[in-house]
């Protein structure tokens, strides 16, 4: 198998996971979670990076982390290296602790920040560990909440990037329902996630280990393809006018088309939550709650579904 797809440059924006090998412990008590925290702490200092959100499981972890300079592998190396070590001296432990290598995504932030340190703070309740996120320790979740000062994040940089919204973040992780496959849907290679901007801008000044030009030429060449809101809009106005019965929900009533709107634009363009919220002049958890309320009666409702996926068929390529 080859290795995954590696990018470094500066002011890079990274979700990094790392597992244990054969999905076995990695955190066996709270000695070890601090002691993973000294080596984080350790590398920052060192490599100097920006940590947004983190959340420590018992097999796993995840890490929003934005770079400085173009050394994602010294800092990473620095980190799972040396926890490593610990590990297996302090436990007796004979072999590899990680599963392979760290996985990197290279995310635009503007776009993802809100949907993936949602996925991040989630981990627990997914797990059915807790039942609501500030209730597990291992998280950056209470520092966005206000409740503690976590000395680990930068939080004056997530504060720059949520601004005023920031006391509606509680209530847009309550209404997500995303998970990993919903995430990393419009992931690019393996490696990049973000909208059709973004990647263009970017992709020719990251460094790129071990990728061929002729599969970096195919992502150019598929990345001309888009979607706008006023696509969306004209032909959703139209279909809406003539067959309102298309869209009715389990409960045999006729959806909003506000609703319909957002989950297409959110699901089919790459603007960003705050983008399709000035479209309708909603705040962002407003646009979530659409989307999301959407996507629950798509579940319930076949016909629904089957109508929504047609109509997005119609824009994807």
């Amino acid at each position: 198998m080859s290795r995954p797809y590696r990018l470094q440059a500066e002011g890079c924006f990274y979700h990094i996971t790392a597992r244990g090998n054969g999905k076995k412990n990695i955190f066996l008590s709270d000695k070890d979670r601090y002691r993973f925290f000294n080596y984080l702490s350790k590398a920052k200092e060192k490599f100097t990076f920006y940590l947004y959100a983190y959340v420590l499981m018992d097999n796993h972890y995840h890490l929003l982390l934005e770079t400085k300079y173009a050394n994602l592998s010294r800092i990473m190396h620095l980190i799972n290296g040396s926890y490593s070590s610990y590990y297996n001296f302090a436990h007796k432990h004979v072999g590899h602790l990680l599963q392979g290598r760290y996985k990197s995504i290279v995310v635009d932030k503007d776009s993802y920040f809100l949907t993936l340190s949602a996925y991040i703070h989630l981990n627990p309740i997914r797990a059915r560990i807790v039942l609501n996120p500030e209730d597990y320790k291992w998280s950056s979740y209470k520092a966005y909440i206000g409740k503690i000062n976590d000395p680990y994040i930068d939080f004056d940089k997530v504060k720059d990037i949520l601004g005023p919204n920031l006391s509606s973040y509680p209530e847009f992780v309550k209404n997500y329902s995303g998970n990993k496959d919903t995430i990393f849907d419009k992931l690019y290679a393996g490696f990049i996630l973000g909208n059709t901007k973004f990647i263009k801008d970017n992709l020719n000044t990251l460094k790129v280990q071990n990728c061929s030009y002729t599969r970096e030429t195919a992502f150019k060449n598929e990345l001309e393809r888009s979607v706008t809101p006023d696509d969306i809009i004209n032909y959703i106005n139209k279909l809406y006018d003539e067959h309102p019965r298309r869209f009715l929900t389990s409960n045999r009533k006729i959806i909003n088309k506000q609703k319909i709107l957002i989950y297409l634009i959110r699901r089919l363009t790459p603007l960003t939550t705050y983008e399709i919220g000035n479209i309708f002049e909603l705040g962002f958890s407003a646009v979530s709650k659409a989307a999301v309320n959407i996507e629950k009666e798509m579940i319930k409702n076949r016909r629904l579904s089957n109508t929504l996926n047609s109509i997005s068929s119609n824009f994807e390529v």
